[in-house]
């Protein structure tokens, strides 16, 4: 893989002033907002593929099912996140 967008997507919720597990999983116009960035990330000539650091493995399932149904076939890594922003953003760096 040449060039990855790294999307932090297991972070904590916290700043967005509501009670929710997983905001990457939350509806916004009718598709969760994990969908909005995989279609952004799909027709973009910006990326050969995605790095997606997540909270573990209940997520890391719920979008895998996510990329599946949208035939995504950019190649999508895994890792988890740390306990803070910058862990997370290390942690996807040294994939």
């Amino acid at each position: 893989m040449l060039r990855a967008a790294i999307l932090l997507a297991g972070g904590s919720a916290t700043r967005m002033g509501q009670s929710t597990d997983d905001k990457i999983l939350l509806e916004l116009a009718g598709k969760t907002v994990f969908s909005h960035v995989l279609e952004a990330f799909r027709h973009s000539k910006a990326v050969d593929g995605l790095i997606v650091v997540c909270k573990g493995d209940r997520q890391r399932k719920a979008l895998r099912e996510l990329i599946s149904k949208h035939k995504v076939s950019l190649p999508i890594l895994f890792t988890n996140g740390g306990s803070t922003r910058i862990e997370s953003v290390r942690n996807g760096l040294m994939l």
